[in-house]
């Protein structure tokens, strides 16, 4: 049995949408490797909560229990493995929540992306941006030439960015539990 701690991080493997799947083609260069979301787990007193920005909802939090009765992912859980400040991180993740989720993924735009969320709820110390990437082998995916211009901007190619896969290869992170199947809790 393991227990959740402050800051634990849930991996979402890839769900079968045409926007997971593009992400997932985009940064994943390791077929055991493919998660399209990143979450973190944040204590409130002795309650877990889910800490995220999704596209549904920008930045928002979701008591564990509340949070389970909407997932029905495969999800992996990961650890840090250095020790870090929970208030700190509590303080600045609650800064961020009700804002927008940045549907560009730009440095530029208002909001956050999760793996963007993530990084700054950490305040930049356990991960480190990278040039991003939006197809293999520095091409382009149609779906993101698509995506692009149906929310009219321009493709952030190669801007300091950050996506769930290459958050793990950055070796900051300890797999706790694979296949994490959350199960529903009412």
């Amino acid at each position: 049995m393991f227990v959740l701690k402050n800051g634990d991080l849930l991996f979402f493997r890839k769900d079968s949408n045409q926007l997971s799947k593009a992400i997932v083609n985009s940064t994943s260069h390791n077929k055991a490797i493919q998660y399209d979301h990143v979450a973190i787990i944040i204590y409130n007193g002795k309650i877990p909560y889910v800490y995220e920005a999704c596209p549904k909802y920008g930045v928002r939090k979701t008591s564990f229990i509340n949070f389970t009765k909407d997932i029905n992912s495969n999800i992996d859980l990961y650890r840090l493995k250095t020790t870090f400040n929970t208030q700190k991180l509590y303080k600045e993740a609650e800064s961020y929540l009700g804002l927008p989720y940045n549907h560009s993924f730009s440095p530029d735009e208002p909001g956050f992306y999760c793996a963007d969320f993530i990084y700054e709820s950490f305040e930049h110390r356990f991960f480190h941006l990278i040039p991003m990437q939006f197809g293999p082998n520095h091409t382009i995916d149609n779906y993101w030439k698509k995506y692009y211009r149906k929310i009219g901007k321009k493709i952030p190619l190669n801007k300091p960015g950050l996506n769930p896969n290459d958050m793990i290869k950055q070796g900051s992170l300890n797999l706790i539990k694979a296949n994490f199947m959350i199960e529903k809790v009412d």
